[in-house]
């Protein structure tokens, strides 16, 4: 039991040090890094200028796909 310790303990180590060596490479900019190591699960949170681009991006992408469905809509009921 013991060595299935020391085993889980060195794995959470590793996943520690590649996760955060894997942010750190691809992000140029700082996050804050909410991890549960047990889990093996983790949450970046970064509030940068490109996020809010890219959400803008997003939203805008959406209304032009519901305004291309409103007049794809309308154009079928003028035939």
């Amino acid at each position: 039991m013991n060595l299935e310790k020391k085993e889980d303990n060195s794995n959470s180590e590793n996943f520690k040090k590649e996760l955060i060596d894997n942010i750190k490479e691809k992000s140029s900019h700082p996050c804050v890094i909410e991890a549960n190591w047990k889990e093996k699960a983790f949450k970046v949170i970064c509030s940068t200028p490109q996020l809010i681009i890219i959400s803008l991006s997003a939203i805008i992408i959406f209304l032009l796909k519901i305004l291309h469905t409103f007049l794809h809509t309308i154009h079928l009921i003028k035939k």
